[in-house]
């Protein structure tokens, strides 16, 4: 206090955003109360602002005070400070555990109160720590979250669904399985068709090639080599749309430069690589209408 200046200044006028009257609500979570400034919560949800301002007395006479406090029984009084911590700024642990913990009580109380600032806070945290794919679409349905799907679902279908653990199928819901797990296997059929049987482009679009039966020899045989592995790897698998960048990349002795560039333009522009982002597009689309 010694570095302000301590001699009288009049007030000339209040600034408008801190010209508030400090008014405590007490509410009580589990038997523990929280008295919190009225104007904190006000600021950040039309419920709240109609619960403590609105001129038609909604709730009990006196209620928010410490003779009649505000019971909220859908939470624990631990979540509950989380939240109240995150409203006025409180510092907490660095313990990703404990953050995550900690932020989903966020997200849950501020979805209840309509507080969009907290929801869209929860979310970017939730977004850095990187929660599971499945985690991901459970909280998506319950609060809203759609934009979350893709991403969580394109991951899912990366990987075999075998490496579920119990507690990602434990977010899921049958439906949501069974879309997974159809829409898995198709792409999964898709991929296998394209990497066992090495696709043949139109001869009459073809480059004038003295070899080209010979080319077209070689180009089925190195296939097997160079993309069949490559595409059915468990390890890391590529997109189909990789492949005609692979085939550009690759050195296929034998077989004519023009010939590899023709098959790799005529695979672009095909739909059979394409297959697998329209059934992933798909399964993103119905999971989204699940999670409405």
């Amino acid at each position: 206090m010694s570095q302000l200046n301590s001699s009288p200044q009049p007030i000339i006028a209040f600034h408008p955003a801190f010209n508030r009257d400090i008014v405590p609500a007490v509410f009580s979570v589990e038997g523990v109360g929280f008295k919190v400034d009225v104007a904190l919560l006000t600021g950040h949800s039309d419920v709240l602002r109609g619960m403590f301002l609105d001129a038609r007395d909604i709730g009990l006479p006196g209620e928010g005070s410490a003779e009649h406090p505000i019971v909220v029984p859908w939470c624990t009084a631990a979540a509950f400070a989380n939240f109240l911590g995150w409203l006025t700024h409180v510092p907490w642990e660095k313990s990703k555990d404990n953050q995550i913990s900690r932020v989903l009580d966020i997200l849950h109380i501020c979805h209840s109160f309509e507080i969009q600032a907290g929801v869209d806070y929860a979310g970017e945290e939730l977004d850095r720590l990187r929660i599971r794919p499945a985690h991901r679409i459970f909280l998506a349905g319950r609060y809203g979250l759609i934009h979350w799907v893709g991403d969580a679902v394109r991951t899912l279908l990366t990987n075999p669904l075998s490496t579920l653990e119990a507690s990602d199928r434990s977010f899921l819901c049958s439906e949501a399985l069974f879309l997974l797990t159809q829409t898995k296997e198709e792409i999964d059929q898709a991929r296998r068709r394209l990497a066992i049987f090495p696709p043949r482009p139109p001869p009459d679009s073809a480059p004038h090639c003295e070899q080209h039966k010979a080319c077209h020899t070689v180009f089925e045989e190195r296939w097997l080599f160079i993309v069949t592995r490559r595409v059915l790897s468990t390890l890391n698998p590529i997109a189909l749309t990789a492949i005609p960048s692979l085939l550009r990349e690759s050195d296929i002795p034998g077989m004519a430069d023009s010939c590899k560039d023709y098959v790799a333009e005529w695979l672009e522009g095909s739909d059979r690589l394409i297959v697998e982002e329209d059934l992933v597009t798909s399964a993103i689309e119905k999971m989204e209408a699940l999670c409405r």
